[in-house]
């Protein structure tokens, strides 16, 4: 028997999960959604819990898209050698096996040592829209892919005792350099707040600085030592009922088209060659 059949059949199922759980998501009103987030926000990473969600478009056809992670090694050559997908929910492996062939074709330029091409350990980050057809068909497409160092243990910040009992809000954006060790700090920020008192900035960089001195990455390795890295990373802080730094799709992604809701590396020794965008999957 063709496993073919079995495996799309599983897959339209898997991506019909993701927009069954867009779609209760939206519906919940806002107070509900607020309080269910809360705790998420406080961490400015809502991306690591929640599957990256788009708005449905024009009532046509259902389109989410989905990140996904995995760690990678590459060739001198530049092709890829070994590939890890990240822990992923049921629903998500389906997605990550449909593109996994695809993914495995791509070519790179790896880092080098002494001027020469040499083996490169790295994480690569892919963006996957799925498409639902008003005729019930299913649909993957590449939306973007990155590598990059990647960040495996994060640290929650403590939400600023003074700033909580004023339903004061902030967002944080942090440049964060990391050294080899993985050893961390804020090399620039930058700070917006719902409360206009200066000291409530201070308390909220020292709460940040505290939390990333305890957060885990991964460096990248070109042949086997480990390099230094630089993460953006958000920090959104909610306590209140109508918190200006939520979910909404001007914040969803920045002007130069970076995740705004998650960690991003900034650089990377490894450079995706393949042109993936707008490439379908399966679609050689």
């Amino acid at each position: 028997m063709d496993p073919a059949p079995q495996f799309n059949e599983a897959r339209r199922c898997a991506i019909k999960q993701l927009i069954v759980d867009h779609e209760r998501i939206r519906a919940m009103p806002l107070p509900l959604l607020q309080t269910r987030l809360n705790l998420l926000r406080l961490t400015g990473v809502l991306a690591l819990v929640i599957p990256l969600l788009a708005a449905a478009a024009g009532g046509t056809a259902t389109r989410i898209e989905v990140g996904l992670r995995a760690r990678v090694e590459i060739s001198p050559d530049g092709g890829i050698t070994a590939l890890a997908w990240e822990k992923q929910a049921p629903h998500l492996q389906m997605i990550s096996q449909a593109i996994e062939s695809d993914v495995r074709t791509w070519k790179f330029t790896p880092g080098t040592v002494d001027g020469r091409p040499a083996a490169t350990e790295t994480h690569l980050s892919v963006i996957v829209q799925a498409t639902e057809g008003t005729d019930g068909s299913m649909a993957l497409s590449f939306v973007r892919a990155s590598t990059g160092a990647g960040w495996v243990g994060v640290v929650v910040p403590n939400y600023p005792a003074q700033a909580a009992r004023g339903n004061v809000d902030a967002k944080l954006v942090a440049i964060v350099d990391f050294d080899e060790h993985g050893k961390g700090a804020i090399r620039s920020y930058e700070y917006d707040s719902s409360g206009g008192n200066p000291r409530m900035r201070k308390e909220f960089l020292a709460s940040t600085e505290e939390a990333i001195t305890a957060w885990k990455v991964e460096p990248e390795r070109v042949a086997g030592r480990p390099l230094a890295s630089s993460f953006r990373i958000p920090f959104v802080f909610c306590v209140s009922p109508r918190c200006p730094f939520g979910l909404d799709k001007t914040d969803r992604e920045s002007v130069d088209g970076s995740d705004d809701k998650q960690p991003v590396a900034l650089g990377s020794v490894a450079k995706l060659l393949t042109m993936v965008e707008g490439r379908t999957v399966g679609g050689g």
